[in-house]
């Protein structure tokens, strides 16, 4: 403290104000000292959540190589079944859900329910994939836009990491309608699109887990 100022105190208040003026400089070093223990806190905290996060993120990205575009087994409801109760596995372990953020979790939840829907539909299959599945999921987009059954503008798909969960979701269960009110018998395209729907799916999700974690951005090293 400086001098100056116990010296001005002690002359007009005496030794109460010396004493006030000491009580004031404590409490005020003190809140300083606990803000930065707060501060300190929190960053620990942000600093081990998102490693737990970077874990439990990676876990969920390797479950989803079933969904390649490049893979050369097929797909059938069966190995849906399969991939969907793998995901719920994850989704409920201790390394899992847990550390999904809202936003993220509806991207989650709009693959699991293209899963599910993908399960129950009878008669389709996939023995070779098509090598431009967003082509095919946007044309089926496009088609849904201008039957004005969703609002939705394709070029969203650019940025992923921009689209609103709420509107995905809702996007999502527009696509399964169409494919739904499809003979599948009869449409042996079905197979294909409900592919292409899957992939797409899968891709926004996974698009949306690498940009929370800044995976993606190029490192800058400082130079030498």
């Amino acid at each position: 403290m400086d001098s100056r100022l116990t010296d001005f105190v002690f002359t007009q208040f005496g030794i109460t104000g010396l004493v006030l003026i000491v009580i004031l400089g404590a409490a005020y070093t003190l809140s300083v000292e606990l803000a930065k223990l707060r501060t300190d806190l929190q960053q620990q905290l942000a600093k081990d959540l998102l490693n737990r996060r970077f874990e439990a993120y990676s876990r969920l990205w390797a479950k989803l190589r079933p969904l390649a575009i490049y893979a050369d087994h097929s797909l059938t409801p069966t190995s849906i079944t399969a991939l969907s109760t793998e995901l719920s596995d994850w989704y409920f372990s201790t390394e899992g859900g847990l550390f999904l953020t809202t936003r993220c979790r509806d991207f989650y939840f709009a693959l699991q329910d293209t899963l599910r829907f993908a399960q129950d539909l009878q008669g389709w299959t996939c023995d070779k994939r098509p090598l431009e599945p967003k082509e095919l999921f946007e044309n089926l987009l496009r088609q849904l836009a201008r039957e004005e059954k969703i609002s939705f503008d394709v070029c969203q798909l650019k940025e992923p990491e921009k689209i609103d969960p709420k509107v995905w979701l809702s996007v999502c269960q527009q696509v399964e309608e169409r494919l739904r009110s499809l003979n599948t018998a009869a449409t042996p395209q079905v197979g294909e699109w409900l592919f292409a729907t899957i992939q797409q799916v899968s891709s926004v999700l996974r698009t949306n887990l690498a940009h929370e974690l800044h995976s993606r951005l190029e490192l800058r090293l400082p130079a030498p």
